[in-house]
């Protein structure tokens, strides 16, 4: 199926789908991935029957960091991901000028 609904044709041994959940900002991680998984909340028997399928799903974070930073990520939120079945893909992209006080 196509994201509009249609059908493709034929049939694939993989596929994948990707949706951007929120556009880059300044805010803790731990913020912005709380938002994620409510959205992504309601979507929850979908993502089970991809894995009751024999997929997988993941939440990809590209984390940018202008400088020396980290964030805390609560149990409480691991636990909502866990729950919710999904990977975390995080890929952190140190600045090049390293000369912000940002913690994206």
């Amino acid at each position: 199926m196509s994201p509009s609904g249609a059908p493709s044709g034929g049939t694939r041994d993989h596929t994948y789908a990707t949706f951007c959940l929120t556009e880059k900002r300044r805010e803790w991680l731990s913020s912005v991935l709380a938002e994620c998984i409510a959205m992504i909340n309601p979507h929850r028997s979908f993502l089970e029957k991809v894995r009751a399928s024999g997929g997988r799903t993941e939440l990809f974070v590209g984390w940018i960091l202008e400088r020396s930073g980290g964030d805390v990520l609560p149990h409480r939120l691991l636990l909502q991901m866990a729950e919710l079945g999904l990977d975390l893909s995080l890929d952190i992209y140190p600045a090049e000028n390293g000369s912000s006080d940002t913690h994206d």
